[in-house]
């Protein structure tokens, strides 16, 4: 016979989740507000960080062979014709052509970290993280299940690594059953002898 569950005070199961959820809700209601009211510097204040130390920096002396550095600031960097005819549209000359120049070709900036693009097919480029990991993938015995998608280097691999895991292998010994086993030893002989 099962126990009746006691439910106190009766009729708690029908207000028991709803009580919880306004619990929570005014519970997170209640810390994002005092949260919130601390970093707008209302209500308690936060404690003192301490004074501020200014510090003032200044360039340190140079050693004896040493030359001063260009400051970046002064460093002039000549702007191509078009962005300095946007840039200062009310400085022309009233005499200057009003005719645009034609478009010059915009070369992309090489990506950082990239090889060299090879010249020819003889070029040898250093081999990336990614030429390795492929590498590995292929002659994995995932990549050795296909021969036909690998180069004769990674086959050869492939094939004595196949070689060392066969010459590794535990002999086949027989069955069990004398019978069977020398029918097997007369089959293998004759298919051997037709090869």
């Amino acid at each position: 016979m099962r126990k009746p569950e006691l439910i106190w005070p009766p009729g708690a199961e029908s207000w028991r989740k709803p009580a919880i959820v306004a619990a929570s809700l005014l519970l997170h209601a209640g810390l994002l507000a005092w949260i919130g009211l601390r970093t707008m510097g209302l209500g308690t204040p936060l404690p003192d960080q301490g004074p501020v130390v200014y510090v003032q920096l200044e360039p340190r002396p140079l050693m004896a062979d040493e030359t001063p550095r260009q400051p970046v600031a002064a460093r002039q960097v000549e702007a191509p014709p078009l962005a300095r005819a946007m840039t200062a549209p009310n400085l022309r000359d009233e005499d200057e052509d009003e005719t645009p120049s034609p478009p010059s070709p915009r070369l992309a900036a090489p990506a950082p970290n990239a090889p060299p693009a090879p010249a020819d097919g003889w070029t040898v480029r250093p081999r990336t993280l990614g030429d390795r990991i492929g590498q590995g993938l292929r002659t994995s015995p995932v990549g050795c299940a296909s021969p036909d998608l690998l180069s004769a280097a990674e086959r050869a691999i492939c094939d004595d690594r196949f070689g060392r895991r066969a010459a590794a292998a535990r002999p086949i010994e027989g069955t069990g059953n004398p019978e069977r086993d020398a029918r097997f030893a007369r089959e293998g002989a004759r298919r051997l002898a037709e090869y």
